[in-house]
């Protein structure tokens, strides 16, 4: 049993806020257990012609860390999130224009880079940005040969190895790894079957984010009949 009470393949609870910011197209808070994260998204509008692409539109993600100056880690999260949104954002579909993506870390308890993606879909969709499909991201922690899934801050500090994987959705049974970010030691029999296991929490994860769009979409279209 963990510090949490949970058994090694539960995830912790996810507390989803749509539309928490005002002055941006799209943001969502997502809670998972004690870890924050606040995303918004800003756009699209037309790029700036130093960035401009002609064939494509920009995505420039922001990461902010909850106190101090960006480092390493945060660069490293950037680049991350970016290549990761990149893959599932229709970019052919609004040219020469430019999205911003800005995560502000609020807690950090361990699976932050997860939270980070998942909250930045959900972001994506709030703001109607053109998706190829959708995803979902999860974190597994190998401590001495145990399996510890959405591990809290302590287990990952006390882990041999660290897995966040991106799984993308293309059917009820269909999943794909769109990203894989793996640190510390661990073989090959240990990473398949943490792709195994991270496959199943992907798909309770993505049928959360489901639940909480269409609540969105019902209400919209209440709050337009009473019109």
């Amino acid at each position: 049993m963990r510090t949490d009470n949970r058994e090694n393949n539960d995830i912790r609870p996810l507390k989803i806020i749509q539309n928490l910011l005002t002055r941006c197209d799209g943001s969502i808070q997502l809670e998972q257990g004690n870890t924050v994260v606040l995303v918004s998204v800003t756009g699209p509008v037309e790029a700036p012609r130093r960035v401009e692409e002609p064939t494509r539109l920009v995505l420039d993600v922001l990461f902010k860390p909850c106190s101090g100056l960006p480092s390493c880690r945060e660069k490293k999260f950037e680049i991350f999130v970016k290549q990761t949104l990149e893959s599932f954002i229709d970019l052919t579909s609004l040219p020469r224009t430019l999205i911003t993506v800005v995560i502000q870390e609020i807690k950090n308890d361990g699976a932050l880079l997860a939270c980070c993606i998942n909250a930045a879909t959900l972001a994506l969709m709030e703001a109607g940005i053109s998706l190829l499909n959708r995803c979902a991201s999860i974190t597994m922690a190998i401590s001495q040969d145990e399996f510890v899934l959405d591990p809290v801050l302590k287990e990952e500090e006390g882990a041999d190895s660290l897995h966040t994987i991106v799984f993308s959705k293309y059917s009820e049974q269909e999943y794909s790894i769109i990203s894989l970010d793996s640190t510390g030691i661990f073989n090959l029999d240990s990473l398949n079957e943490t792709i195994t296991r991270c496959k199943l929490a992907a798909n309770a994860i993505n049928l959360i984010m489901d639940k909480a769009m269409i609540s969105k979409i019902e209400k919209m279209s209440n709050d337009i009949m009473k019109e």
